[in-house]
């Protein structure tokens, strides 16, 4: 009997493994797609950051993702979200 129990408690944690590892990939995704899509914005507040070694270490970050947003027409999706459907949750 103790067996059965130890491979039903088995099989419910490698199913609750699956459940997280998912939980984790859906996470990456979606603050790369909100990184990606804010990412010219993002280089815009960094550049205004008081000069020093934060400053460098996040504009020299958000530079080459800020060019590729830019280049692949995410900066306006951002911006038209934010025309339509930020100008109604903000008002």
């Amino acid at each position: 009997m103790e067996t059965q129990n130890q491979m039903n408690r088995a099989a419910r944690t490698a199913a609750r493994t699956v459940c997280v590892g998912q939980a984790w990939t859906g996470l990456l995704v979606f603050y790369a797609v909100a990184w990606m899509l804010n990412a010219a914005a993002l280089h815009r507040n960094n550049e205004h950051l008081p000069f020093g070694p934060v400053r460098t270490f996040w504009v020299t970050v958000s530079e080459p993702a800020a060019r590729m947003s830019t280049a692949l027409g995410l900066d306006r999706i951002r911006e038209g979200l934010a025309r339509t459907a930020g100008a109604a949750v903000n008002q």
